[in-house]
């Protein structure tokens, strides 16, 4: 009798913690993904922006995709973007006592976490290098190095500094074996931690700002930022991979983590996200995907490495992987609803498919890296990459490529190279489709598309790129004008009675960084239209910079006092429009970029007529940017 009992007990446990496991997905599918999301990003940004966090987090996704794919190509595109930086963050001054810590992209911000961030990816790079080139992590040890000198102790002041700056520190530790870098980790997370962490809700503030009851939601509620704890959540993930089981800050490190395991648990929406202010939805409602990849990341490595229990959290890692994947993963591999740069939940702010950013990329890349560690089965490697590179150009260079371009000014491209490459795509598919095909057949096919791929892409480019748009006030009058790099100016048209009073022109082919000035200041634009800075003693006029949205179209906008200028995350959109606010007329100027084969770039001033840059009357026809002048269409 004693023995059946103890049977039935052994059964109805194992029922019971097999309903609270979670149905683990197959390990091809997951590969699939990461190799889909990666090359998706990776072709359409073939260029390497700065160093700076945005940046950095995405590279630190593409490690993790490395890590678990083994693709050269990503270690090969980290390397360029670290080498296109020279290994280092901000420069600052020969004298690190003039290096400053507080919010700062000038020059001497050396010691503010935003810029270091990219050491993490640098020091990865360093540790897969069998040659050990010790340039690749001076600048590293340079910086921190004097950083943990000082006694100061408030470097880590808002919470994505968490993220920032811990795991480089953690992972100079096991490079160098300097036990202070440890210390000081501890020292910076405990002085904020200190100050920041709820231990009501278990969760913790952005910054000093948000603290309640000083700062609180709408409805009179806690506001918890869901990315802000996300970039903690990851970090505890990140941290602990290094801190070693000797440590004697390890347990406390692993006390807050399944603290906030637990309080997150409690906020995930049934739909497998969570809301960005994290115990009232209702400030800003809707999907979001970075603190939610954030989360699962953290979700995902715990239970992997037995600090999360499975059938605690299961459940809550297999919505949030549902709703990545089904939600805010698109057809075309981009990644949906991620919330543009800033430091909160903004009521009013509307997330969209196309809401796509870089570091809400490399979220995504660290969750499914480390759920493919969770996943179940084998996969064929050749086959994965082969499938997934079909389903890449089948999305962003299918039959339709050729009317696409054209209609939407995204390409040019040579029809000798498109009709090549498509012939290579039939064959890529029709190889994918038998099972007998060796691993040999796979990879010769494989290569073979992406040789043809990058013929085409080649062949495409995006015109007047190398162009500066200006619109300058001269004597009184507003003028734009479009200035090619050889020095040819392609016209410029006077704007009367305008109420602006300003200059809009493009200082920095390089970096692409637009300067709006009126006398006083400037606000710049670097090539992902995602900083601002102004400099001025005295900012008489309203110089912001924020995102503002017209349909499911994100457009960056820069205020005056008058009205706005926007640009788009792309600066190739162009119109004109008005926008009563109540009495107040917003005039919203937004530069357009087209080929220059036969459709000229225009704008509408603000009695609605439409005008090309030499002043000839001229209609937009359409949502495509197809400019109509003088009755003919000119395509």
């Amino acid at each position: 009798m004693r023995q059946r009992l103890t049977v039935l007990l052994v059964l109805l446990l194992t029922i019971v913690v097999s309903g609270n496991a979670f149905d683990r997905p197959q390990k091809s599918d997951v590969i699939k993904i990461v190799h889909r999301v990666n090359q998706t990003w990776q072709q359409r940004h073939p260029t390497h922006g700065d160093f700076f966090w945005n940046r950095a987090a995405y590279y630190i996704g593409n490690m993790h995709a490395y890590e678990v794919t083994g693709a050269q190509a990503y270690l090969d595109y980290a390397t360029a973007w670290a080498e296109r930086n020279s290994w280092r963050g901000r420069e600052g001054s020969d004298d690190p006592t003039e290096w400053k810590w507080s919010y700062g992209e000038s020059y001497n911000y050396v010691l503010f976490g935003d810029n270091q961030v990219c050491f993490q990816v640098y020091a990865d790079l360093y540790n897969l290098d069998p040659d050990k080139d010790p340039q690749k992590i001076a600048r590293a040890l340079e910086v921190m190095g004097y950083e943990i000198s000082t006694d100061r102790e408030d470097y880590i002041w808002w919470v994505d500094g968490l993220f920032m700056v811990m795991p480089v520190l953690s992972k100079l530790y096991t490079i160098t074996g300097n036990q202070q870098y440890l210390e000081k980790m501890y020292t910076y997370w405990k002085w904020y931690t200190d100050r920041m962490w709820d231990t009501e809700e278990d969760l913790y503030y952005r910054d000093a700002s948000y603290v309640y009851p000083d700062h609180a939601t709408l409805s009179g509620k806690k506001d918890f930022w869901a990315r802000g704890c996300g970039w903690v959540f990851a970090a505890f993930a990140k941290i602990l991979q290094d801190v070693p089981e000797t440590d004697s800050h390890r347990a406390e490190y692993i006390s807050y983590y399944r603290k906030m395991a637990a309080s997150l648990k409690r906020c995930q929406q049934e739909a497998g996200y969570w809301e960005r202010s994290l115990i009232d939805p209702e400030q800003a409602p809707g999907y979001e995907t970075s603190g939610t990849a954030f989360f699962a990341y953290g979700y995902a490595w715990g239970i992997k490495n037995g600090i999360l229990a499975e059938d605690e959290y299961g459940e809550t890692l297999a919505k949030a992987w549902d709703y990545l994947t089904t939600i805010a993963l698109q057809a075309d591999g981009t990644v949906g609803y991620i919330q543009p740069i800033g430091s909160k939940a903004i009521p009013g702010q509307y997330l969209y498919p196309s809401s796509y950013y870089d570091f809400g990329v490399g979220a995504f890349l660290m969750a499914a890296s480390e759920m493919s560690k969770l996943a179940v089965g084998d996969y064929d490697t050749n086959r994965v990459e082969l499938e997934n590179l079909i389903d890449n150009c089948e999305s962003n260079y299918g039959d339709d490529f050729a009317r696409q371009s054209v209609g939407t000014n995204l390409f040019q491209h040579s029809q000798e190279s498109y009709d090549a490459f498509l012939a290579v795509l039939e064959q890529a598919r029709k190889t994918a489709g038998l099972s007998t095909a060796t691993a040999s057949e796979l990879v010769a096919v494989r290569n073979s598309l992406e040789q043809a791929l990058q013929v085409l892409l080649a062949t495409c480019n995006e015109p007047d790129t190398q162009a500066s748009y200006q619109i300058k006030l001269i004597d009184t009058e507003l003028y734009m004008s479009l200035t090619y790099a050889e020095g040819e100016t392609n016209g410029r048209v006077r704007l009367s009675d305008t109420p602006f009073s300003f200059s809009f022109v493009e200082a920095n082919q390089e970096s692409h960084q637009y300067y709006l000035s009126d006398g006083i200041g400037y606000v710049g634009i670097d090539g992902k239209n995602n900083w601002t800075t102004a400099s001025a003693a005295e900012k008489r006029t309203a110089l912001s910079f924020h995102p503002a949205m017209q349909g499911e179209q994100l457009y960056y906008t820069i205020q005056t006092r008058n009205g706005h200028i926007g640009v788009d995350s792309k600066r190739d959109q162009a119109e004109c429009y008005v926008d009563k606010n109540g009495q107040e007329e917003r005039h919203w100027w937004v530069i357009k970029r087209v080929p220059s084969t036969g459709i000229r770039p225009v704008f509408r001033t603000s009695d609605s007529r439409w005008y090309d840059l030499q002043g000839r009357p001229a209609r937009k026809s359409g949502n495509r940017g197809v400019v109509v002048r003088d009755g003919k269409k000119m395509l």
